[in-house]
C-alpha cells in the first residue's frame, strides 16, 4: 500500500474486482486502513533486490474526477480546516481523513479548530468514526442545531 495523490492505495495480485477487494479489506479491518483505490496487477515489479519496485507500479488512475468539492459552508470548513492540520492542498468530501495522512493524536487539533470556527462541539469520538467530510458534516450540522435548540429554551 502507499499513498498517491492523497489516497491510500493497494496493488494486489488478484482476479477480484476492486469493490470486492475493498469490501473483504473493510470487513477485517479498521476504516483508516482500507484503501480508498484497489490496482489489480498481474504481478509486482520487482527490483534486482527483490523488494517491490513501488516507482514501477503503475497509476492507480486518480484523477480530479475523483475530487468532490465542498457543497456547503461546514463542509467548506471542514476542508479547510483538514488542509491546514494535515497540510494538504485541496481536500474534497469525499476525502478519508486517515488516507490523507492523518492519525488519532490530530483529531483533537481538528476539534479544537473546529470549535473556534464554527463555535460547535464535536467529540474526537465522532471524528474517529466519520473520516469523510461528507459524513462528518452530518454530525456538525447536527450538533449546531442541538446547540441553537439549546441556547432557545
Amino acid at each position: 500500500m502507499d499513498v498517491r495523490a492523497g489516497q491510500l492505495v493497494a496493488w494486489v495480485v488478484a482476479d477480484r474486482d476492486e469493490a470486492a477487494i475493498r469490501s473483504a479489506l473493510a470487513a477485517q479491518l479498521p476504516a483508516s486502513l482500507v484503501p480508498q483505490r484497489v490496482v489489480a496487477v498481474d504481478a509486482l515489479p520487482r527490483g534486482a533486490s527483490g523488494k517491490v519496485d513501488r516507482a514501477r507500479l503503475p497509476d492507480p488512475g486518480v484523477t480530479a474526477a475523483d475530487y468532490v468539492a465542498p457543497a456547503s459552508d461546514i463542509e467548506q470548513a471542514l476542508a479547510d480546516i483538514w488542509g491546514e492540520v494535515l497540510r494538504v492542498p485541496r481536500v474534497g468530501t469525499r476525502d478519508d481523513f486517515f488516507a490523507l495522512g492523518g492519525h488519532s493524536l490530530l483529531l483533537p487539533e481538528v476539534a479544537l479548530r473546529l470549535r473556534e470556527r464554527l463555535g460547535v462541539e464535536v467529540p474526537v469520538r465522532t471524528l474517529l468514526q466519520e473520516p469523510q467530510i461528507a459524513e462528518l458534516a452530518l454530525s456538525v450540522e447536527e450538533a449546531l442545531l442541538d446547540q441553537l435548540e439549546g441556547g432557545e429554551q
